[in-house]
């Protein structure tokens, strides 16, 4: 898949997400939006004096860290320290840093560690000689001896060195992903890092762009738990989306076989054929996750529209009325629909589907420019008609199709400069309007001197 044409499947039952776990709007935090003066740091190099922060505590703890065979590492964020800040003032806040720190220095020093601030609500603790056990015990001894004082929560990850294909400083690192890990289970979550925690980096990764980056994450997550069917579809999507058609094939297929009931392989698979030029494979593959799936939106959607492609509208139509029954506020179901509907020459039925998919979406220029014309048709409104094409070609201004069309209906309103502006448009968006143009220029009607320059549409 690339991310601009229909969804490689991630998620078992009718959900589009990308992986199988979701980061957006998993943070919902208030942070600061621009940089403010740290609060506490001086009441807290009072109390614990020598304490380090952030490059420095990260430079110190490399150096301290560097002939140590094993060790394990801590983070502990502060839940909701910014909120706590902007509520109840900076006195508030300090108060809570200062109580945090004392419950973690001396159980980190109980266990012959140390700590500092990494980020103004995010301590970092290193635990030499220690395992990833050890954290989890201090971070549950820390977690109970603060929840006895305060009504705050603290967030934990953990990690430990050595951990097979990782150096010393990926440790922070991998502790950083732990943490992130550990939102899903809401404030308050002890997670050490595993597969499941590079499959959440690779999410971000992905949602962010970086699709190569994120694939790295899923191969490190595959050698951790070779056998999760999610991370390797999740891994095939990255594959797809960088048109690495046969990898990604390998991997939904490998995922498939896993999981011999899950859906979203399998419609991955369908994906993939379709790509690749085999709409039959594409279909065979879809059906079968129909099958699966039951009451899942996108395999009935998928087989309507390669159906549809085909020019075999009177296949597609059952399935897309079953798409559009089952996720009644997609307006591509209802757009496609009405596309079929009037493949049929079901008029009446396509005016309701592209209306419904408009009521959905009201800047649907697809949907707009169709029901321009066949408002015409049918004989209602001009005026409507007309202030439907007009609005698609707002709305999408590069697609030289929406611009021949508005320049048909204006033609046969008989707005003839109007229409020629539109045809002039269209031809110079690469959409050929050149008979429609002479047609105007023998009944008289003169094309602009400078029409614009042709695009792309």
């Amino acid at each position: 898949m690339t991310r601009s044409r229909q969804k490689i499947y991630a998620k078992t039952g009718n959900r589009q997400a990308f992986l199988l776990y979701e980061t957006k709007g998993l943070n919902t935090e208030r942070r600061p939006a621009g940089r403010r003066a740290a609060v506490g740091i001086r009441e807290l190099n009072a109390r614990f004096p020598g304490m380090l922060t952030g490059k420095a505590l990260v430079e110190e703890a490399l150096r301290r860290l560097e002939s140590i065979p094993a060790f394990g590492v801590m983070l502990l964020r502060i839940d909701d320290f910014f909120r706590l800040q902007e509520e109840q003032g900076d006195e508030a806040a300090i108060s809570l840093l200062l109580d945090t720190a004392v419950v973690v220095d001396e159980e980190i020093r109980s266990r012959e560690g140390f700590w500092g601030m990494i980020e103004q609500d995010l301590i970092g603790a290193f635990l030499p000689e220690k395992t990833e056990a050890d954290g989890r015990e201090a971070a549950e001894e820390i977690r109970e001896r603060f929840y006895g004082a305060r009504p705050e929560t603290l967030t934990v990850g953990i990690t430990e060195y050595p951990l097979a294909g990782y150096g010393r400083l990926d440790a922070l690192k991998n502790a950083r992903k732990a943490l992130h890990h550990a939102r899903f289970s809401g404030p308050g979550g002890i997670t050490a890092f595993d597969a499941v925690s590079l499959n959440i980096s690779a999410d971000q990764l992905f949602q962010d762009g970086n699709i190569s980056a994120a694939a790295e994450e899923l191969k490190a997550a595959l050698k951790m738990n070779p056998s999760d069917a999610d991370i390797r579809n999740s891994l095939g999507v990255c594959y797809a989306s960088l048109g690495a058609l046969n990898s990604a094939l390998r991997e939904f297929k490998a995922a498939a076989g896993m999981r011999r009931d899950a859906v979203m392989p399998t419609h991955n698979i369908g994906l993939v054929y379709e790509m690749m030029g085999d709409a039959e494979q594409a279909l065979a593959y879809l059906v079968e996750a129909d099958q699966k799936g039951g009451d899942v939106f996108e395999p009935p959607f998928q087989i309507g529209r390669i159906y549809l492609q085909e020019g075999l509208p009177e296949k597609a139509q059952p399935y897309l009325e079953r798409a559009a029954a089952l996720n009644p506020a997609s307006g591509a179901a209802a757009r496609k629909l009405g596309k079929c509907l009037l493949a049929r020459d079901d008029i009446d039925g396509a005016v309701t589907a592209f209306s419904t998919a408009v009521k959905r979406n009201p800047n649907d220029a697809a949907s707009l420019s169709e029901l321009g014309l066949l408002f015409h048709r049918k004989g209602e409104n001009p005026d409507i008609a007309l202030l439907f094409c007009r609005h698609s070609v707002a709305v999408s201004p590069r697609c030289g199709l929406y611009h021949q069309r508005l320049g048909r209906l204006c033609t046969a309103l008989n707005r003839p400069d109007e229409a020629m502006a539109a045809f002039q448009r269209a031809q110079a968006l690469g959409c050929d309007s050149q008979a429609h143009i002479a047609r105007l220029q023998e009944a008289g009607i003169a094309a602009e001197e400078s029409p614009p320059n042709k695009e792309t549409a």
